[in-house]
């Protein structure tokens, strides 16, 4: 589909427009590109999940036209991957540079005459940025294993339409919480480092600016978690129908203990309790009335 002429101008009905410079990520340029009353050959439209007829007839092989939608969505998958891991190494980079900095600052002496203490041995500053690297290695996990299926899918090995509806899943999920989490570590590791992390080479404000539209493209990080919620909970509705699925596996040593179904009255006697018509919290299970097996985890220990 040709846009332009031998010159280089666009062809009449065609628009393009440079975005500009923006807040961050500049190394990419972004554009706008427009048709008005351009005339498109029917060979040359992109049909893979639908076409249209000679006689103008449109056809699918997927008949929901909400299905057919995120279909077509699923393709974002791989730039959802590549935002998982570029958003977990951002996170790293951040905290390197301010643990790095945490460990060879050093601010006010103990007050006995010995070295100045070093920043990283202040329980504040150990507690700002520890955990904060913990996350963003329990993230680079996850994101090994969204490789893992990322390649089972793409790879062939394993193409079925169960699996890539796992890979969309799981990217789907793992995207917000990656990105989030790099954003609000950039920002941290920033301030951990004091006046030196807004400095332009020390590139903490530099990584925070090019991460912080990972939050919006790709698939807006407020509307990905609920679509993967959505899936989830359809899936678990479709795998046992009219039950709520136990929340462990099925092995038995990892199911609460069994408990009696009575409650003891006075004297230690069998008698129900009046309250026994109302789930029994022990510990952090949850009990159904009268069932030694309807248990389920305990939010809280308020019901």
């Amino acid at each position: 589909m040709p846009i332009r002429d031998e010159d280089g101008a666009c062809l009449p009905g065609v628009t393009s427009e440079d975005d500009g410079v923006k807040g961050g990520l500049n190394g990419i340029d972004n554009g706008r590109l427009a048709f008005d009353h351009v005339r498109i050959p029917r060979e040359n439209l992109l049909n893979r999940y639908g076409d249209v007829a000679a006689d103008g007839t449109y056809s699918s092989d997927i008949p929901s036209p909400g299905r057919r939608f995120f279909t077509m969505l699923g393709a974002l998958v791989q730039g959802r991957v590549s935002l998982d891991g570029a958003a977990t190494t951002g996170a790293a980079l951040a905290e390197y540079i301010a643990i790095t900095y945490g460990n060879q600052r050093r601010q006010f002496d103990s007050g006995t005459g010995t070295d100045e203490v070093v920043l990283l041995d202040y329980g504040r500053h150990q507690r700002r940025l520890l955990p904060r690297l913990a996350q963003t290695y329990a993230q680079f996990f996850a994101h090994d294993q969204l490789l893992r299926t990322f390649d089972g899918v793409f790879g062939g090995a394993h193409d079925t339409p169960a699996e890539r509806e796992n890979l969309e899943t799981l990217a789907a999920a793992l995207k917000p919480l990656s990105t989030w989490n790099a954003l609000d570590t950039i920002q941290e590791c920033r301030e951990a480092c004091g006046g030196a992390g807004f400095m332009a080479e020390n590139r903490l404000v530099g990584l925070h600016h090019d991460l912080d539209v990972y939050a919006t493209f790709e698939g807006d990080n407020n509307v990905l978690p609920s679509w993967s919620a959505s899936v989830c909970s359809a899936t678990s509705r479709s795998s046992s129908p009219g039950r709520m699925p136990r929340p462990w596996p099925a092995t038995p040593s990892d199911r609460p203990p069994a408990r009696s179904s009575t409650a003891r009255g006075s004297a230690g006697s069998a008698s129900p309790s009046p309250t026994s018509d109302r789930p029994r919290v022990r510990s952090s299970w949850v009990c159904a009335p009268s069932s030694s097996t309807s248990c389920w985890p305990a939010a809280s220990s308020r019901w």
